[in-house]
Order: C-alpha cells, then structure tokens, then sequence
C-alpha cells in the first residue's frame, strides 16, 4: 500500500471484498476517488485504522467513524482505538438514551401502550449500556483486557434486549429500532477490538481466524 508526498490515501473496495490502496497526486483528485470508495484519510497516521478496521465486522462503520475522528490521527495502536470506539459509541448510546427520554417526556399520549413500554424498557437497557461502556473505559485504561471483552458483551446484551422487544412488531418503533441496531453496530467493533486485544488462546475469538497478533499491545 503506498502514500503519496501529501499524506493522502484512499481506500476502495473490490469486488471480492478485499482493501486496495490507492494514491493521489493532489488532495481533490483523492476525494474524487473516495466517493466510491469506503473511506479516504487525509493523513498516513490513519494506516493503523485501516488496517484495525479490517479485522472487525462492521469494517466500513469502523472506518468511517473511528477515521473521522481526530485522536485517531495521533493513535499509536489498537488500545488507543479501543477507547476511541468506545468513547464514539457512548457518544451514539447518549443520544439514543436522549431521544428516548425526549419521547416519553413529549409525546407519551401519543403512543401506543406497548410502544410506551418498549420506550420505557429500551430506556433502562441504555442505561445500564452506558454504564457498562463508562466501566469498558477503566478497564481499558488498567489494561484489563478480558475484564473488558466481559463488559462490552454485556453493553451488547442490553441493547439486544432493547433491539428484541422492538423487534417483535407489536409496538415497534422504526426510529428507535434503527438508533438501538447502530449502537449494537458500533459496540460490536469495541467488541471485535477487545478481542483482538485479549484473543483466546484457541484463536477462536474475533470475526476471522487472523485476530491482529501484529496490532496487539506490547
């Protein structure tokens, strides 16, 4: 993969999922390739992003959330992204947990009695989501990698109980169905990247058998 002198480089997919890279000689010809491409960074630094993102399942979220934020570009390593993702999908889950207050604040007589129930569970299950993402932050912060592979997958958890009650029909509501399955998208990175932090020892863990050996911490 190679990075042209202005530190531009672009990611387009193949047809048979696979990355390629891709130069360019000045920056707006870069964003003219980008826009069929999953993503473009305008620094080289975001190469550890890429190439994380590639290991997770979600890898095209990963790549435009993770490489649009800015302490991405200072990153050294998966543990850096980690709390990155972590802290991108507390900022999704405080919204999500915003609008759903908002809703039953302002428009409870209006909605259906199991769709206000729904609101009023799904309200409880980012609660404790989002105190299990503010613990995932400690843990990754004490270096406690398995400790958090456990945290995270109970931040999944209770927003799957959130995304299976809406699911059921009776009572669902689109836009909170579609808010509770983009944090689930968002907390499956931080998923995917504890794995590759804290891999088991059979190598099961993670969404490829490749689980970033070359990206761990030292």
């Amino acid at each position: 993969m190679m990075f042209d002198n202005v530190g531009c480089w672009c990611v387009q997919k193949a047809r048979d999922g696979s990355v390629l890279g891709c130069s360019a000689e000045n920056p707006a010809d870069c964003w003219r390739v980008a826009s069929t491409s999953a993503a473009c960074f305008l620094s080289a630094e975001n190469k550890l992003v890429t190439e994380t993102c590639q290991k997770v399942k979600e890898k095209d979220l990963c790549l435009s959330r993770l490489g649009a934020e800015q302490a991405s570009q200072d990153a050294k390593d998966v543990v850096a992204l980690t709390l990155i993702a972590i802290n991108v999908a507390a900022s999704n889950g405080s919204e999500t947990a915003t609008f759903i207050r908002t809703t039953l604040s302002e428009s409870a007589e209006t909605l259906a009695p199991t769709t206000e129930q729904n609101f009023e569970d799904c309200s409880e299950n980012f609660e404790d989501a989002m105190q299990d993402l503010d613990d995932a932050l400690a843990l990754v912060t004490s270096r406690d990698f398995k400790g958090l592979k456990t945290e995270v997958g109970t931040a999944l958890d209770d927003a799957n109980e959130c995304s299976a009650a809406l699911n059921q029909g009776e009572g669902k509501d689109l836009e909170l169905f579609n808010k509770t399955n983009n944090f689930l998208q968002l907390c499956s990175i931080v998923d995917d990247l504890a794995h590759i932090l804290a891999p088991s020892d059979d190598g099961a863990d993670g969404p490829s058998s490749d689980n970033g050996d070359n990206l761990a911490p030292n």
